[in-house]
């Protein structure tokens, strides 16, 4: 049973197949383009294009592109929102879990690890800055099909989008700043390249 007492976030993440199978991107595209949050078309119009077409053709040639970025630890999504994870763990000094909208882990198995970790409140983060219907909403989407089919499901508060907030854009510029540092900004860049463009537009 959960402690009302015990707080942990969860990172919400998009997803990924679980393996760059043809039959895994298919199992996962069927998940991912059967959500209405992603087609918004009436069912009775889009499903006979998703089972009859998309799931019959796009399967192989997704599968193809995932082999071309998948690591030895997986899918690079996946490997990424883990690290994000295990590093806001060591920060935070609280249990940090994560999940997919779409694949595995799925928030409602993730939920039921929090649940019987003994977490009776969720902090529930997607990992979308900005707020969208097909990213960020279908990520909560997730915690309440949850909420509504669990009558001891943990008590949950949501964060809703961060775009703005101070520590997020600081963060942004320290990965701007190491880049330029290591590559050049624009403006230096485009010093050194104005002879080079001015002559080719003198010359156009």
């Amino acid at each position: 049973m959960a402690n009302s007492n015990k707080i942990a976030l969860l990172l919400i993440n998009t997803g990924s197949p679980d393996a760059p199978t043809e039959e895994a991107v298919r199992r996962y595209l069927a998940e991912f383009l059967g959500d209405r949050r992603i087609v918004e078309l009436p069912r009775w119009k889009w499903w006979p294009i998703l089972h009859g077409i998309i799931l019959r053709t796009r399967p192989k040639k997704s599968a193809e592109r995932y082999r071309g970025v998948w690591t030895d630890e997986g899918s690079p999504l996946i490997v990424h929102t883990r690290r994000t994870a295990g590093a806001l763990e060591a920060e935070l000094g609280i249990p940090v879990y994560w999940s997919m909208r779409y694949g595995s882990p799925s928030t409602a198995s993730v939920l039921d690890r929090m649940k019987a970790d003994g977490v009776g409140r969720v902090l529930v983060m997607p990992m979308f800055a900005q707020y969208a219907s097909q990213t960020t909403a279908a990520c909560l989407d997730g915690v309440s099909e949850y909420q509504l089919s669990h009558v001891d499901a943990p008590a949950v508060r949501t964060i809703h989008d961060y775009h703005d907030d101070p520590a997020y854009i600081d963060a942004l510029a320290a990965h701007v700043r190491a880049y330029w540092d290591e590559h050049g900004s624009p403006v230096s860049n485009g010093r050194r390249r104005a002879p080079r463009w001015a002559r080719a537009a003198a010359s156009s």
